[in-house]
């Protein structure tokens, strides 16, 4: 089951490195608002598989960050296609 968790760790971190290149190279904000939750996602995924001893407050509040951050980029990418 572990495997299956650093998996999806992996490929957030390529949506890191797509969302950087939006960011960067097409001068995109909404990558960086995707690069922030991802970020997250996977500082919040390796806590959880390697036991970290951070605080569930931290983590919590980690994951609310990145929830605000994709709202952010949702908002930025519907407010691009009109």
């Amino acid at each position: 089951m572990q495997i299956i968790s650093y998996i999806s760790i992996l490929l957030e971190v390529v949506v890191v490195f797509f969302s950087l290149k939006i960011a960067i190279v097409k001068k995109q904000t909404y990558g960086w608002a995707l690069a922030v939750t991802f970020i997250i996602y996977i500082f919040y995924d390796l806590a959880r598989v390697q036991n970290w001893s951070t605080y569930a407050l931290y983590l919590v509040d980690g994951f609310l960050a990145a929830s605000i951050s994709a709202v952010v980029a949702t908002y930025l990418l519907y407010k691009k296609e009109k």
